[in-house]
């Protein structure tokens, strides 16, 4: 559901800005610097503020 909201959002204006940051956190995640929850609650709190 994620990927699907984050592709949404790719055909607005502010959407390249939100693929790079879901680029970061996931590669956060693969490198066990932030936890799977904590890249879902990051995502989430993206989406809020820009939507």
């Amino acid at each position: 559901m994620n990927a699907f909201m984050l592709k949404r959002t790719a055909e607005e204006p502010l959407g390249h800005a939100a693929a790079i940051i879901a680029d970061v956190l996931e590669n956060a995640e693969s490198n066990r610097i932030i936890t799977p929850s904590q890249k879902r609650a990051l995502l989430q709190e993206m989406a809020l503020r820009l939507s």
